[in-house]
């Protein structure tokens, strides 16, 4: 019995804890599905919300594409965002990107029709007062178009009445034209017999005239070598000599018009042509004691040939009783140094009693207009033509120009042609400063060695000619005629 009732105890035990368990977890279980019931209950709550929430941001959404441009609702957002971005690209490119809003955008768009609007409203004005002026000027021109039509008819009546009489006009000239016609033909023919006969007289008169100007041609050319002036004849001749004082006297002086500082070539005393024989010196005057006596420097002579009572003295710038007269035509350079000496070639003919009509000046090329300008002009008077070097340098070609339209002048009167080294020779004139020019132009006589000061020169083995044997020189022949 008591085994039996352990047993029951045991299996009551077990009851009371399977009961108690089953209580426990009864309650926990009912706890926690109240739990679970509240939570789902709040859950729902929340999702409810949140659809609701959903439901009215998607209608806003739908809404917001609209205003946007009616986009799809299944347009994604990225496709909304790189259309809204094209657009602000293509309207509001001058807005920040921070300022890009459809608000903002819409105000200066807003802002520039107003502004816009402004300016079609001052441009439909402008349009509404050309308007009421063209009316007034459509009034105007239909005034003056009255009057046009008119003076057209009326100018149409003038026209067909001025016609009438131009066509009246015209029939009278047409016979008058036809009888001058006429006359004009038997006048030509007249005219034309009449212009024969003077041509037969005329190439009669021309041959005529041909054979006489060959004739004059013929008849000038002999008078002129009868009468030309040349350097045959001396001017004068040396009366005595100091070679001492290197000082001459010549049978010129006051009633011969000679002037101090005339320079003369010296020729021998048997010279009968000056232009054939070469100078033996030359001199200047350098005071004049009489009528046909004057003393002068000897400038240049010759040791071997020395000058001499009895030689000639002769100038082509100066003859006694006339002052001769010169063009010079060209560049003038004395040294030959590429510089002009006209100025000093002008001042050495004027000091000798020559006279200058005509020069080529260096800067002005017009020395042939005969208006008084610098450089003068060729005349018949003019007896030499002094013939430099042709033109360089500035203003050649213009110079040039008038350096050939002087030598034609001068070759239309026949004037004799000399050149400027000519001229100096037959004067006897010699550069006392000559100029040194170095380089490859240079004179080799103007660098020879010289003997050092203080010391005794030593020959070198060449007689000079200026020691040899000294013999009067041998009588010239005559030049036979």
């Amino acid at each position: 019995m008591a085994r039996e009732h352990q047993g029951l105890q045991i299996a009551l035990i077990i009851f009371v804890m399977l009961t108690l368990i089953l209580g426990v977890t009864t309650f926990i279980f009912f706890r926690r599905y109240d739990e679970t019931v509240a939570e789902l209950n709040t859950q729902t709550s929340a999702a409810q919300q949140a659809r609701s929430q959903a439901e009215t941001e998607q209608a806003q959404k739908i809404k917001l594409l609209k205003f946007l441009g009616g986009f799809p609702e299944t347009e994604k957002i990225e496709t909304i965002e790189e259309e809204c971005r094209k657009d602000f690209t293509t309207y509001g490119d001058k807005f920040p990107e921070e300022q890009r809003t459809y608000r903002q955008l819409l105000k200066l768009l807003h802002e520039q029709i107003a502004e816009l609007n402004k300016l079609y409203n001052a441009e439909q004005e402008k349009v509404q007062e050309f308007k009421n002026y063209n009316e007034r000027r459509d009034d105007e021109v239909k005034v003056q178009i009255t009057q046009a039509n008119a003076a057209r008819d009326q100018a149409g009546a003038d026209l067909k009445q001025e016609r009438d009489k131009f066509a009246q006009a015209h029939k009278e000239f047409t016979d008058r034209e036809e009888t001058l016609r006429t006359d004009l033909e038997n006048a030509r023919k007249e005219k034309e017999a009449a212009l024969a006969q003077l041509q037969k007289q005329l190439d009669s008169a021309a041959q005529q005239i041909q054979k006489l100007a060959q004739l004059t041609s013929d008849q000038s050319k002999k008078l002129e070598d009868l009468v030309k002036e040349t350097f045959e004849v001396a001017d004068g001749q040396i009366t005595w000599v100091n070679q001492r004082q290197r000082t001459v006297w010549i049978n010129l002086g006051w009633a011969d018009g000679l002037q101090r500082q005339t320079s003369f070539a010296v020729y021998d005393a048997d010279t009968n042509d000056v232009t054939k024989a070469g100078k033996k010196g030359s001199i200047e005057v350098t005071e004049i004691w009489d009528d046909h006596l004057a003393e002068a420097r000897i400038i240049e002579d010759q040791v071997s040939n020395p000058i001499i009572p009895g030689d000639k003295v002769h100038t082509p710038i100066w003859t006694p009783g006339e002052r001769r007269r010169f063009a010079l035509v060209g560049d003038m350079d004395l040294d030959d140094d590429g510089k002009s000496d006209l100025q000093k070639v002008i001042s050495l003919i004027t000091l000798n009693g020559g006279v200058i009509d005509c020069y080529l000046d260096d800067k002005s090329p017009n020395i042939l207009t005969g208006e008084g300008k610098p450089g003068g002009k060729i005349t018949l008077n003019t007896r030499y033509v002094v013939v430099g070097k042709a033109p360089e340098g500035t203003g050649g070609r213009e110079r040039l120009d008038a350096y050939s339209r002087m030598l034609t002048e001068a070759r239309r009167f026949r004037i004799k042609e000399i050149s400027l080294k000519e001229l100096l020779s037959q004067m006897g004139w010699r550069e006392t400063n000559p100029v040194i020019t170095y380089g490859p132009g240079a004179n080799p006589a103007h660098f020879r060695p010289k003997p050092q000061e203080g010391l005794r020169p030593v020959s070198g083995g060449n007689v000079s000619q200026l020691f040899q044997e000294r013999r009067p020189p041998a009588p010239k022949s005559k030049p036979e005629k």
